[in-house]
């Protein structure tokens, strides 16, 4: 039976993920092994709730359901996302885990040697360049890796006894955001420094951007060498010196020795090993040899990255014309053609739920597969609703050799996620981020869209008469302080309308023929609405109308009623007849609304009054 592995990886789209996705594939075909990827956006808002978002792509699986974990903790960048991972782990899973590139004493590893790199690295400034004054920047304190690397260094500088104060050395973050830091940090040391080894690529790339801006000159003013071999180091004048970590390798090796741990072989070895291999040329001080196959990758990256910020400018266009989440989604497909991807299926929270959960930032557990872009088929809307764990309706997932799971998320608001499968990872670059990124937001503003109509329908509804469509106490109300405020610019009257015989009617033809006249005579008071008149049930046969205008107005009114009354009495030959009596009245500020209601009620009265006696 296939196994069924989940991998959490943060950033697949990254050079190392995206080299480490390709061997845990590899190597995953190989062995008959199913990967569900968990994977994120990264920190490119600092906010809690985008933090929370992007962390919230943990909860997607039932880690119960699942043969073994695969871990990549140091891409889990995301402050907490691994402490909240391994509390997941403890309390879901009884299955194996395996770490890659981050030794965690719970779990089996799969490590890089990097105390003989980084040795070799430091002997190479010292021996071949006769160096002494090398300084350091380390990773972060806390991670197995930092700590190795910078031992190494260390244990070098020892060993051809040289010292090495704190000053030398400045504990950075991997991240490219603290060059200046840095460098402030050795100006306080006595020497300056003719070297500077970096525990990292991206490290030691900010430091040769700003030491280029300081006018100094690499490698001729000071040397500098990084580590992981990232392509961005391999495209400089000067090739960054560097180690190259056999990347595809580290995932090929997570995978066998899962594959040992499902086959309950013995003997497992905790830890395992694959070695890096020093780079060193270029901004070492050696000579760089330059290979044009990178300017050719560096110009397609490039244009590959214009072409995409060109073309989500024109997606954002395109969604500020959507007014519904078809029109969202058929606009994301039209632009979705360059991101190496197979199928991309856009999974969102079960709106039938309640709404808390998924405000609170939670899946639901059930989700909606709300449509799948294809590149083969094309745009296929759906509305297929599946259990969260099996992460894709069935029919789906066993086509999918391997998923990989992005949250969508904006502001807070958990609406799902995207499950991709991916032909090209070389491909899912900066485009697909912001891609996603504007998809998530535009569904959010079509979601809060959608709200305000309801709130508006709900509005409209709760100040309206069910059965005549017009307007009842509460929305009359509504309508007369926004009509008092016209007054200086038109004339305000008050029109009382009184249905005549409705118990007659009730009594001797039912309540049904009962309520057709009232929906009748409702009719034409509403036709007779406009910006200046608006009509309301005040109760079971009682109405008001409310003219700003001046008489005429009001009379012109009043004589159509009393004209459409009259032809449908005469076309319809009812056995009863349809009949109302009204009166008006003028509203002057010095009376009020409400007395100019009661004289208008006064005069309708009369009439009715008199229709009585005529009867008689």
């Amino acid at each position: 039976m296939q196994k069924r592995v989940a991998l959490f990886a943060g950033e697949l789209f990254m050079d190392y993920q995206s080299r480490l996705y390709a061997g845990l594939k590899d190597a995953a075909e190989k062995n008959d092994v199913k990967i569900d990827v968990f994977t994120n956006f990264g920190v490119y808002a600092t906010n809690y709730l985008h933090t929370r978002g992007e962390i919230n792509v943990i909860n997607v699986p039932n880690l119960e359901r699942y043969d073994g974990i695969i871990i990549a903790p140091d891409t889990l960048t995301v402050e907490g996302m691994y402490e909240e991972l391994y509390e997941k782990i403890e309390k879901e899973c009884s299955c194996p885990v395996v770490c890659i590139r981050t030794e965690k004493e719970e779990f089996y590893n799969v490590l890089v040697d990097d105390k003989i790199a980084m040795e070799s690295i430091v002997e190479h400034f010292i021996k071949v360049h006769g160096l002494k004054k090398i300084f350091y920047m380390s990773g972060i304190p806390n991670m197995k890796d930092a700590q190795i690397r910078l031992e190494a260094y260390k244990t070098v500088m020892k060993r051809h006894r040289i010292p090495v104060r704190e000053s030398m050395i400045y504990h950075g973050n991997y991240w490219t955001n603290r060059a200046k830091l840095c460098l402030e940090h050795f100006a306080e040391d006595k020497d300056e420094p003719e070297a500077i080894v970096c525990a990292n690529d991206y490290m030691a790339l900010s430091l040769y951007r700003e030491l280029n801006e300081r006018g100094k000159r690499i490698p001729e003013d000071i040397k500098l060498s990084g580590y992981d071999n990232l392509m961005e180091g391999q495209l400089l004048t000067n090739r960054l010196a560097s180690a190259d970590v056999p990347v595809e390798e580290l995932g090929r090796k997570a995978i066998e020795i899962m594959v040992k741990l499902l086959g309950k072989k013995k003997n497992v070895p905790k830890n395992s090993f694959v070695s890096a291999v020093p780079v060193m040329e270029g901004t070492c001080g050696c000579k760089s040899e330059h290979d044009n196959r990178l300017n050719e990758n560096a110009y397609t990256s490039l244009s590959f990255l214009k072409d995409s910020v060109h073309s989500q400018l024109s997606l954002s266009g395109e969604f500020e014309n959507c007014e519904t989440i078809d029109d969202i989604l058929r606009n994301a497909y039209n632009y979705s053609s360059s991101f190496g991807h197979k199928d991309i299926y856009i999974c969102l929270c079960d709106d039938r739920d309640t709404e808390d959960s998924a405000d609170l930032g939670s899946y639901t557990e059930k989700m909606c597969l709300a449509a799948v872009l294809s590149k083969e088929k094309g745009y296929l809307r759906c509305e297929e609703y599946f259990d969260r764990e099996e992460i894709l309706p069935a029919r789906y997932k066993n086509e999918a050799d391997m998923i990989s799971v992005f949250p969508l998320h904006f502001r807070g608001h958990c609406m799902g996620y995207l499950a991709v499968t991916i032909e090209n990872i070389e491909r899912l670059k900066e485009g697909f981020i912001l891609w996603a990124n504007g998809l998530a937001n535009y569904l959010d503003k079509i979601r809060m869209y959608e709200k305000n109509k309801e709130l508006l329908r709900y509005r409209e509804e709760s100040n309206m008469d069910s059965l005549t469509g017009l307007m009842n106490r509460r929305g009359l109300d509504h309508y007369l302080q926004k009509a008092l405020d016209k007054i200086d610019e038109f004339g305000l009257y008050i029109v009382s309308v009184d249905m005549d015989g409705l118990k007659y009617i009730n009594d001797n033809f039912g309540h049904a023929e009962g309520d057709f006249a009232i929906k009748e005579l409702s009719i034409y008071l509403r036709s007779t609405q406009n910006d200046r008149v608006g009509c309301a049930r005040i109760g079971g046969d009682e109405f008001l109308i409310v003219v700003l205008g001046n008489e005429e107005d009001t009379k012109k009114i009043c004589k159509y009623l009393r004209r459409k009354v009259s032809r449908f009495n005469m076309l319809k030959r009812k056995k009863y007849e349809l009949s109302f009596s009204l009166g008006y009245e003028k509203y002057t500020p010095e009376d009020g609304i409400l007395t100019c209601i009661s004289k208008a009620d006064e005069k309708m009265y009369e009439e009715k009054s008199g229709k009585k006696n005529a009867r008689k």
